[in-house]
């Protein structure tokens, strides 16, 4: 039996965090994602754009204001 009045207000606005279950494909998903981020940063050099200067905002995770600006670079496969 379902009783509205029986649940937390954590239950009434999130329903599907309070269920000890993921989606289907989550796991092939993280791996896959995982996956791309490695071969990119094998195969490409990240460079930061020294004409931007990024606004930090200090939290419990240090993160810019107005994003940060990189360049791409292809990395040369013989030196290496």
């Amino acid at each position: 039996l379902f009783h509205i009045k029986s649940l937390s207000y954590f239950e009434e606005q999130f329903p599907c965090l309070c269920v000890n279950r993921n989606c289907i494909g989550q796991t092939f998903a993280m791996n896959e994602m995982k996956a791309v981020i490695a071969l990119t940063l094998q195969r490409y050099k990240l460079i930061e754009d020294p004409k931007w200067t990024p606004k930090l905002l200090p939290r419990l995770v240090l993160r810019s204001i107005n994003g940060i600006h990189i360049k791409i670079k292809p990395v040369d496969q013989f030196t290496a």
